[in-house]
């Protein structure tokens, strides 16, 4: 990631919405609802002409995102929090139940020294940048795993055994990044637990998750390059690509500056029929295109609805997007 610029030098904040372009026809998640029958065909979607309390929330957004960068390395990394983490093999029959809630819900502790001190790593960035970072040591960073303790339900800790240097993949909205992790050994089990080596500040913390507002899309789950090099394609799941009550347009908007861009999605209203119809409860994979004033470059994407830092896709299977 570049360099932050001071607030002051900040591009000026911008919206800019677009009409929904492609689907996935795959059902993924239970969506409740029902529709009314309007009869084949639907109306296509108009631009959008901006609503304030979306765009003062999106202003919100990027200034912690911005607050947050301040107190970071100039090229740390925003990594989503789930990404930190990452398990290594299949938990065993015998084994299973007990250690993945453990594991889930921060129950470590080790029963063996770990490594106190570690040496410098390299971050390969997701533009295939290596960018030289310091590291945690493996002692610190198992702290980092079970700073937060929940309930687990009366699971039996996971006890660790070793740790060793290694390095793992993680999703960042730049593309995929290599960085260096420890990889935690456990008693009792062939899996490991990889944990990111790198300290606070190697890392952008992204700005506190909020919960959808009224208006708000679907979360979007991920994106992936457009058309051309001012255009990204955000996924997410929603209603089907579908003529008739049960289908939905969509469109998006996004708001930017100079570290991060905003996005959102938002449903496009259709004219009410006159008569209620009942709709399959399936989600659908969707995608839109959204136009942005400037390539996305290394800048942060987050999502409106949540706050949270939107990935960029690692690929396809079988055409569905993958992170």
């Amino acid at each position: 990631m570049r360099p932050v610029p001071a607030a002051a030098r900040r591009r000026p904040l911008t919206r800019r919405g677009v009409a929904v372009v492609a689907t996935g026809l795959v059902g993924v998640v239970l969506l409740a609802g029902c529709g009314r029958d309007a009869g084949p065909g639907s109306g296509a979607p108009s631009s959008p002409s901006g609503d304030p309390g979306r765009t003062s929330r999106a202003t919100q957004l990027l200034d912690r995102f911005a607050a947050a960068q301040k107190g970071s390395d100039p090229l740390a990394l925003a990594i989503p929090p789930g990404e930190l983490v990452s398990q290594d093999g299949t938990w065993e029959d015998a084994v299973g139940d007990n250690d993945k809630r453990a594991s889930l819900s921060g129950h470590l502790v080790a029963i063996a020294p770990l490594p106190t001190s570690s040496d410098k790593g390299v971050v390969v960035d997701g533009t295939g940048r290596r960018v030289p970072t310091s590291l945690m040591s493996a002692t610190d960073t198992l702290a980092e795993m079970t700073r937060v303790r929940t309930d687990c339900n009366g699971c039996t800790d996971l006890e660790v055994t070793s740790a060793r240097l290694t390095t793992m993949q993680v999703s960042t909205s730049s593309g995929t990044a290599t960085v260096p992790a420890w990889r935690f050994a456990l008693k009792g089990t062939a899996v490991g637990l990889l944990r990111v080596a790198l300290p606070d500040s190697a890392l952008v913390e992204p700005p506190e998750e909020t919960s959808p507002q009224p208006g708000d899309g679907p979360r979007v789950d991920s994106w992936s390059p457009g058309p051309d090099v001012r255009t990204i394609r955000l996924h997410f799941v929603g209603a089907p690509d579908a003529t008739g009550p049960c289908g939905a347009d969509y469109r998006a908007e996004q708001w930017s500056s100079g570290t991060a861009v905003v996005v959102t999605v938002v449903q496009v209203p259709r004219t009410p029929p006159p008569t209620d119809v009942a709709c399959p409860a399936i989600g659908a994979l969707r995608t839109v295109d959204v136009a942005l004033d400037d390539p996305v470059a290394s800048r942060t994407v987050l999502d409106l609805a949540g706050g949270a830092i939107v990935p960029r896709t690692r690929g396809q299977v079988d055409g569905i997007p993958v992170r």
